[in-house]
């Protein structure tokens, strides 16, 4: 894999030439669980120096500023960034880096909800805040009781990669339960006719069965992600009233 070398000055041309309304600034997140104090304060000072050199060069950055704001496992290091570069009034909000947390990984409500609150304890509260990320349901209806207002879609674009999908349960987001379905199952859904999803009324449940999303995904067609992103996507967005 060929490597790229990126600095604070690409990062500015990129975001100038694409003309972005919005944009983060770059952050060191390389901070696992058993990082150093050292390797700690190292991350802490390189996402300063980013931040500063990205605003206070010669050459304007256009847009509204998201500040992302990292830190790693340990509570002082996220308040640490969150003082260091958060507390500019220029902003529109706040990106919290937590890719250590998002699906796949073993995740601590507990330690997330400290890690959070320590974020944001010095910061303005009538900012936008938002992570990134792939997170399940059951993980966005935690994070918007902790004051997270934005997330992307890389959720339901990961599950539709691999030939899956999700439903919500019928009194959700009171039950924050969901069921994955795996349609590249051969032996469950190549003979099954029934739509994907009984009580959904989107586009691919009204005309789709799930023995023709199993034959699309196993013939690697190209329309089965497409099928399988707006089935994913209708149970996103008929939630997206509670969030």
């Amino acid at each position: 894999m060929e490597k790229y070398h990126w600095n604070v000055k690409t990062w500015r041309s990129i975001i100038n030439s694409f003309a972005c309304t919005s944009f983060e600034n770059l952050v060191d997140y390389d901070t696992p669980r058993d990082s150093g104090t050292k390797r700690q304060l190292k991350a802490a000072e390189r996402t300063k120096t980013f931040y500063e050199q990205l605003f206070e060069q010669d050459e304007k950055v256009h847009g509204e500023r998201i500040l992302a704001l990292g830190g790693g496992f340990q509570k002082y290091y996220r308040r640490k960034c969150a003082v260091d570069i958060g507390l500019n009034e220029d902003v529109a909000g706040y990106s919290v880096e937590f890719h250590e947390f998002v699906e796949g990984k073993e995740t601590d409500e507990e330690e997330m909800k400290e890690l959070l609150a320590e974020t944001f304890s010095p910061l303005s509260p009538s900012k936008l805040r938002m992570v990134s990320g792939p997170f399940n349901p059951k993980m966005v209806v935690f994070l918007v009781a902790q004051g997270i207002d934005i997330f992307d879609n890389s959720f339901a674009i990961k599950l539709t990669e691999t030939g899956h999908a999700f439903c919500l349960a019928d009194d959700f987001p009171t039950n924050s339960n969901f069921e994955v379905v795996d349609f590249n199952d051969a032996d469950k859904y190549a003979d099954d006719w029934t739509a994907p999803f009984e009580n959904c009324t989107c586009y691919t449940c009204t005309n789709y069965k799930k023995g023709y999303l199993q034959h699309l995904l196993n013939t690697k067609e190209l329309l089965a992600s497409i099928l399988l992103v707006m089935l994913v996507f209708a149970g996103i967005f008929g939630y997206l009233p509670y969030a």
